[in-house]
Parts: structure tokens; C-alpha cells; sequence
């Protein structure tokens, strides 16, 4: 097997010294938390939830493969220092993506240099592959790593099976089957990786049929386990799917001006990559509203009409391959992001290809000084521009700015923009945000929800429940909205409002957890006991591993006097989550009430042995001696329970009382005055000590 001897190491320092950079950045709130950092699934590494990922689709797509690396990752992280609190490292996470597409910067150096057998020339179509400013999103975002890594086993099928054809010709016959069965293998991970790549078999059909001379019904019986392959992986992501709501589709003609349109400003982009940003806002809405649609829509199909008729076959396979990768997102058939945008960069990353394969053919033809001199100009401008986009990438205050410099009308980024305002504490400038991105959209359900959150951390009280209303008349079925209604109400003291609210929550989405606790926790606030026990058996067929609820039943069973159901509900709590002392600490204090003292001290020390900084289960112990008469251990342990917490009044109140029953009036008078001076008023103690007061 060829493979180029310096040009890979070139193209590897060209491509770092462009991208290198992004491998400080930081995690982006645009998709980054949904499918990294916040996603348990992800954070929490185990072998089921590696398992999980492939059992069912996660967020509407099935790319499991791409999934387990994050979760991989993760994991990876652990060994290094923290990003954010609660945040994996995300240099790791970016480095990698980095060093995916340097893989499939190889291997489109590899597969040109099969074609044309000129490792200058495919070299010079790797590097307009690596380091095109199309590619800077999918490269520079983390969750772009579905886009790079199957675009990367799409890459290594294609190599593959070129390997494959040209080893076959070569008389290279004894690996033959080795190479089909590593191309088979790498376009099945490439669709595990992102169903998009489901185009692999169209373009090695366009490369064997223009490039390799191979014959029709061959390609056919070689492409048909390939295309047995994409079936299974189709159905599950139709399946999976969200129809999306409020989405204007197109008749078929105006789907065909749109894909028409979409081509055009894709070919503009690649040959002037200049105001590039995560959301072009180019909606089938917007370019069918505009008369240039029919120049835009319609120019793209009377140049392929004039290729077909006079270009070779060599550029037609470029052109092919461009086409075919794009075909699922050209806009032909409606897709849930053109509700956005109908174009975004990551989509080009497979496709780049194309013009790859176009300029590697050109310099392999042409050996003029002066189109290999243009050739590198335009290469290195391309890698200055990607040098100058990767830093919009860095943080989301910088991506945010760049999206809207690039279209001013992206409601999506004045809302996150919004939500990244308010996380760094700039309340008022996150309501200008928000009220710009329903000024935008004004059905923006999302948008209203989150200005009625801040509003109400204004105090805006009025305002913040007119966002909430609106929200709701947008989508009535919006759970977080009736929530957060909820909430302000129950803020207010509208209890009964509330409840109502959590109930119209539920209605909504009746396996919503949010609700359930709400709700469950509002009915013990306002003591309906009864109530509060059926919705926490209720929230436990929902979440019946979770120990804080079990907690929380045993609380309401304690309140109802239903000890035997209490205890029971504090063992099952124990019983998911072993060092959980605030339940030891709550099964104590029931223990304690029935004056079982002597089953309560040991529930107590747990408690303390798993939070020893907390005073509660010390002042416990302490009152539990107390009981028992044994007033040193009594003593001992409320003197630890102030060393805990020196603000902690109760500790000194009760101390105070037990110095009184022991006539050390002295110490009794001090610490009921420290319990008055830390806000306990208890006039019975305070009168029991008056008398042994010196004079004043």
C-alpha cells in the first residue's frame, strides 16, 4: 500500500497551527449541555449506560457510537482537572475532536492519493479539506464531534474500498476481502456515529463509477450489504424523530427552490468563506418570501445540466460527491433544524470532500506554476480566516456575540444569550435579550419562559406571570412554564394556585418528576399529610430508585402517626443510599419520639459518622442522654454540636437547661444569654435563669 511519506507530518503542523488553539476552549451551552456535561447518562460512566446508549435513541437520534465516546471521555476527564463546577475537562473533549479530523484529514490525503497517484496534489486537497472555514464548526464545537467522527469512519470506508478497487487491479488479490470487510465495518460505525453518513454508499458509487471505471451491476452487488445496512438505521431514526411543532413545509416545487438555494450558498461560502456563524436564520420561510429565490433556487440545476453536458469525469465526481452528501439536509426533504435554518456549516463537513477531490484532480492535471501559486494563496487564506473564526468558539459570551453579528434575527441565540446573562448574574440584561428574541419570533414559548424567570428574580411579580401566561396560550403543554408559574404563586403565598398549577403540570406530562415533587412537597408544606403520601407513592412508581423520596415519605408517614409505615419507608431509603445521614438522622428523631432511645443512638452516630460538620444529629445525641438521664454524654455531645456550629442556638439553649438541672447556675445563665444573643428567645428558660443572675 502507497501512503505519502512527508505529507502527512506537513498536513498535521498546518492543521495545528490553524485549529491548535481550540483545544483550550470551553463548553458551549449550544447543545454542549444536553448532550455532555449535563447529561447523566453521559457523566455517570458505567457499562449500562454505555449499553443504554445502544438500546434506544437519546435526544431524537440513535448514535450510540458517538455517545460512548463522549462517555469515555468523560470518564477520562476525571484524571484531570475540572472545568467548570460540575464539568467535565473540556480540553480533553475539544483536543479530541481535533485529533478525530486530523484522522480524516489523513484520510482524505490517502484516498486522493489512491485516485490520482500524486501525493502533492492530495496533499493540497487534504488541506483545503482540514482547514476550509466551513469546517471550523464542527471541529471547534464539542458536540460537533458526531459530525467529525462519522465523518471520519465514512472517510476510512471510502479509503477502504478504494483500496479494495485499485488493490483488485493491481493483482493484489489476497487482501481483497480484508479491505471490503474494513469498509463495511467503517461505514457501519459511521452510521452508529450519525445516521447523516447514510449517503456513503452515494458517494463511493459516484467515485467508482467516474473515477474507478468500475461496472454498474459490480457496484450494485458490492453497494447492496451497504444498503441492507442503512435500512434498520433509517427506521430508528424516523422512529425517533420529533415532529416538530409549528414547522411550515414547503410544496414540493418550493422544496426543490429551496434545495436549489441551499446549493447556491454553499458554493458561495466556498469560495468566499466570509461572516460565518452557527445560524445563518436562511429558513425555507425566509428565501421563499424573497424574489432572488428563483436566480438562487434555479442556478445550481442549470449548471449541473452544463456539467453533465461538457465537464469530465473527474470534476463531475467532485461535483457528484458534494451533491449526494447533502442531499438528506439540502432541504428536498424537511428536516426538525430548518425551523432555524435550512444551512449550516457542520453539514459540509463529509461533503468538503467533493471540493477535495476537484482541486487534487486540477494540480494532478495541471503543472503550472501559476495554478499551483494560486492554489497555495487560496489555501493560505482560507487557513488565516479559520484562525481568525476558531476564537468565536471559545466561550459562550463569544459564540453568542459572533452568531449575531452574523444574523442579527437569531432568536435562538438572543434567548441563550439570555440564559447566559442571567448565569452571570445580569438580570436586566438578560430581559433585553429575551424580549429581543420574541420581538423576533413572537411565538417563541421558550423565550417567554425564561423572561418570566428572570422577571420574577426582579421582583417584576405582574410582568414575570403575564410571561408565563403567554408561554402557555403558545404551548399548552409547556411543563416548565406551569411549573415555574407554580412556583411564583407558591412564592406569594397562593398555595391553592399553585397546586392547581402542579396538577395542570402533571395533565401535561404526567411522567414529569419536576411536578411530582413540587406538588408533593406543597401539600406537606401546608400539612395536607394525606395528600402529600399519595403523591410521594405516586412520584416512586415514577423514580422508584430514588432515596430522597423514600425520605420524604417516611416524614409524611410521621406526620400522619404511621410509625410502622415511617420506618419502613426510612429503611428503603438506607437501603438505596447507605450513607444518607439525613435519614439516619430522621429515623432517629423518630425512634427518639416513641422514646426508643436506645435504637435512636446508633441511627445518630451514623448520621454523624457520614456528616460530621452538621450540628443536628449531635444536638440529637445529645438531647437522646439527655432523656436517658446521663447528663455528661449529653453535655459532650452538645458542646460538639457548637464546635460544629457556633451559630447553632438551640445547642447552647439546651445546654443551658441541662446546667440548671445540674446547679451550675453560672454556666446555665451563660448560654441561655448566648441563645438570646443567636435569636432564641425562649422566655421560660431565660425566666428559669433570671434568678441566679448577679447584680448589675
Amino acid at each position: 500500500m502507497r501512503r505519502p511519506a512527508y505529507q502527512i507530518p506537513v498536513l498535521f503542523v498546518v492543521v495545528m497551527v490553524v485549529f491548535g488553539p481550540l483545544c483550550t476552549h470551553q463548553f458551549l451551552d449550544y447543545d454542549d449541555a444536553i448532550n455532555i456535561y449535563a447529561n447523566v447518562e453521559v457523566t455517570n460512566f458505567s457499562p449500562s449506560n454505555l449499553l443504554r446508549f445502544w438500546q434506544r435513541p437519546y435526544i431524537n437520534l440513535y448514535i450510540p457510537v458517538t455517545y460512548n465516546f463522549w462517555s469515555l471521555l468523560t470518564a477520562l476527564s476525571g484524571y484531570l482537572p475540572a472545568g467548570a463546577p460540575g464539568q467535565p475537562n473540556p480540553y480533553l473533549f475539544h483536543s479530541f475532536n481535533l485529533l478525530v479530523h486530523l484522522s480524516s484529514a489523513t484520510a482524505v490525503l490517502l484516498i486522493l492519493d489512491r485516485l490520482f497517484k500524486d501525493k502533492w496534489a492530495a496533499w493540497a486537497g487534504a488541506l483545503l479539506f482540514a482547514i476550509h472555514p466551513v469546517q471550523v464548526e464542527a471541529v471547534a464545537w464539542a458536540t460537533g464531534l458526531k459530525d467529525v467522527l462519522s465523518g471520519l469512519f465514512a472517510l476510512l470506508a471510502v479509503w477502504q474500498y478504494v483500496v479494495y478497487v485499485r488493490s483488485g487491479a493491481e493483482g493484489g488479490g489476497r487482501c481483497l476481502k480484508r479491505h471490503y470487510v474494513l469498509a463495511t465495518l467503517f461505514f457501519l460505525l459511521a452510521l452508529l456515529s450519525k445516521p447523516g453518513t447514510v449517503v456513503t454508499p452515494l458517494i463511493i458509487l459516484v467515485i467508482s463509477y467516474l473515477l474507478l471505471d468500475r461496472r454498474r451491476v459490480t457496484i450494485f452487488f458490492e453497494m447492496l450489504p451497504w444498503l441492507m445496512l442503512t435500512v434498520p438505521v433509517i427506521w430508528v431514526t424516523q422512529l425517533a424523530q420529533a415532529e416538530p411543532d409549528h414547522v411550515f413545509v414547503p410544496s414540493l416545487w418550493q422544496r426543490l427552490l429551496v434545495s436549489g438555494d441551499t446549493f447556491s450558498f454553499y458554493l458561495y461560502k466556498l469560495v468566499w468563506p466570509l461572516s460565518l456563524g452557527p445560524d445563518y436564520g436562511r429558513t425555507p420561510q425566509l428565501v421563499l418570501g424573497h424574489g432572488w429565490i428563483y436566480f438562487t433556487g434555479l442556478l445550481p440545476y442549470a449548471a449541473l445540466v452544463a456539467l453533465l453536458c461538457k465537464a469530465t469525469r473527474p470534476l463531475l465526481a467532485a461535483v457528484g460527491v458534494f451533491v449526494v452528501t447533502l442531499l438528506p439536509v439540502a432541504g428536498v426533504m424537511p428536516f426538525v433544524f430548518q425551523q432555524i435554518s435550512t444551512v449550516a456549516d457542520r453539514y459540509l463537513y463529509l461533503a468538503m470532500l467533493g471540493p477535495a477531490l476537484g482541486l487534487a484532480w486540477l494540480l494532478s492535471k495541471c503543472r503550472a506554476r501559476a495554478v499551483w501559486g494560486l492554489a497555495l494563496v487560496a489555501l493560505t487564506l482560507f487557513g488565516l480566516k479559520s484562525m481568525l473564526q476558531v476564537p468565536h468558539w471559545q466561550d459562550p459570551l463569544a459564540f453568542y456575540e459572533q452568531a449575531l453579528r452574523v444574523n442579527p434575527r437569531s432568536w435562538t441565540s438572543y434567548n441563550n444569550l439570555g440564559n447566559l446573562k442571567a448565569d452571570m448574574g445580569q438580570p436586566e440584561e438578560a430581559v433585553a435579550a429575551y424580549e429581543k428574541a420574541v420581538a423576533v419570533d413572537p411565538d417563541y414559548a421558550d423565550a417567554y419562559n425564561n423572561l418570566g424567570v428572570t422577571r420574577a428574580r426582579l421582583g417584576q411579580q405582574e410582568e414575570a406571570i403575564n410571561a408565563f401566561r403567554r408561554a402557555l396560550e403558545l404551548n399548552p403543554y409547556f411543563v416548565d412554564a406551569y411549573i415555574n408559574l407554580a412556583d411564583l404563586f407558591k412564592g406569594s403565598g397562593q398555595g391553592e394556585k399553585a397546586i392547581e398549577l402542579y396538577q395542570w403540570a402533571i395533565s401535561a406530562e404526567p411522567s414529569s418528576l419536576k411536578a411530582y415533587r413540587s406538588l408533593c412537597a406543597l401539600y406537606h408544606e401546608f400539612h395536607n399529610n394525606s395528600e402529600a403520601a399519595a403523591c410521594y407513592n405516586k412520584l416512586l412508581e415514577l423514580e422508584p430508585g430514588s432515596a430522597e423520596t423514600y425520605n420524604n415519605l417516611g416524614t409524611v408517614y410521621k406526620d400522619l402517626n404511621r410509625d410502622a409505615e415511617a420506618v419502613d419507608a426510612y429503611r428503603q431509603a438506607l437501603s438505596i443510599r447507605p450513607e444518607s445521614a439525613e435519614v439516619y438522622n430522621n429515623l432517629g428523631f423518630l425512634y427518639a419520639a416513641e422514646h426508643k432511645y436506645l435504637l435512636a443512638i446508633p441511627l445518630y452516630e451514623k448520621a454523624v459518622e457520614f456528616f460530621p460538620s452538621h450540628p443536628k444529629p449531635m444536638h440529637n445525641l445529645g438531647l437522646t442522654y439527655e432523656a436517658l438521664g446521663r447528663h455528661e454524654e449529653a453535655i459532650a455531645w452538645l458542646q460538639k454540636a457548637i464546635v460544629a456550629d457556633g451559630s447553632f442556638a438551640p445547642a447552647f439553649n439546651d445546654l443551658s437547661r441541662i446546667y440548671l438541672a445540674m446547679k451550675q447556675f453560672g454556666l446555665a445563665v451563660e448560654y441561655a444569654d448566648r441563645a438570646r444573643e443567636l435569636g432564641l428567645m425562649d422566655q421560660e428558660q431565660l425566666r428559669a435563669v433570671a434568678p441566679y443572675r448577679g447584680p448589675k
